[in-house]
């Protein structure tokens, strides 16, 4: 009896002793879940995977309100509303507006665009410039043109769909070559169709200059054709760009040419010689400003 007592004695104390380390280690590492998961997380500011109401304003060439900044969308009634506000070529009013929600980290919005939110509380504005290779980006690249002594052929070869839609008031009867009608270019053109409704549309310029018909709707600049000549079946003519506005160096705000179809250009340099554009879509390829106001976190 004696015996077991002195052992249960010498035993108590390392008992204790790992009693009291086993408690210290679930304290330890209570406390750290406890710290990671409600103290270190401050539902007052955006992390990964807050949900985040926001409202925004995206622009090129700088941030909305100032002077060289247009607005390619927004989901800010005031400024979608405000034509003061200068607006892209391709922007779209809406008829209602909401805040725009997304979780961050989702990959619902662009990558940027949802990293600038992360820190900041409800009722901050953050800025995020997106250069162009971290937007919208398309394969398609930059193509470049002459500006003096440039050739298209007096006949152009397109689909029924892309006629109708560039020459909306233009009736087309299978087989009968069209009346005289006033082509994008400004000049005189006449348009028959085949049966299997591919459209062949035949130029007549004149040596002369003519004002794109586009020019209208332009918002950004105006072009004309200064045609110096037509033989075999080519006309030559020089392009004339008036009105655009120069961001950095021969950069300019965005110009759109239409001409049916795939030919829809975005002209976005002017040289001395030669002009640059892109195929793409408007805001594809290009430096995007975002101005976001946080409105609520979840």
């Amino acid at each position: 009896m004696a015996d077991n007592e002195k052992a249960k004695a010498d035993r108590d104390p390392i008992f204790t002793f790992c009693l009291i380390a086993f408690v210290i280690a679930v304290i330890a590492i209570g406390g750290a879940y406890v710290y990671d998961h409600y103290i270190e997380s401050d539902d007052s500011v955006v992390n990964y995977g807050s949900t985040v109401e926001v409202t925004y304003t995206g622009t090129f060439y700088d941030y909305v309100g100032e002077d060289l900044a247009v607005v390619f969308d927004t989901n800010d009634k005031k400024i979608g509303n405000d034509d003061d506000y200068v607006k892209s070529n391709s922007y779209t009013a809406k008829t209602t507006y909401s805040e725009f929600s997304v979780t961050v980290g989702s990959g619902k919005a662009l990558k940027m665009f949802e990293d600038a939110l992360v820190g900041h509380g409800v009722g901050d504005v953050v800025k995020v410039a997106i250069p162009a290779g971290e937007g919208y980006v398309s394969p398609s690249q930059p193509q470049w043109r002459q500006l003096s002594n440039d050739k298209i052929s007096t006949q152009e070869i397109m689909s029924k769909t892309t006629f109708s839609a560039l020459y909306k008031d233009v009736t087309l009867t299978t087989g009968v070559m069209s009346s005289v009608f006033t082509s994008v270019y400004g000049w005189d053109a006449q348009a028959y169709m085949s049966t299997d409704q591919i459209v062949i549309v035949t130029y007549n310029p004149e040596v002369k200059v003519y004002d794109y018909q586009g020019n209208e709707d332009s918002k950004f600049g105006k072009v004309q054709f200064d045609v110096k000549s037509v033989n075999n079946g080519v006309i030559t003519f020089d392009w004339k760009f008036t009105d655009t506005t120069t961001t950095v160096g021969d950069e300019i705000q965005m110009l759109k040419l239409d001409f049916g179809g795939e030919h829809v250009w975005y002209v976005t340099e002017i040289g001395s010689d030669s002009f640059g554009y892109k195929t793409c879509g408007e805001t594809y390829n290009v430096e995007l400003f975002f101005t976001i106001k946080i409105d609520s976190i979840a």
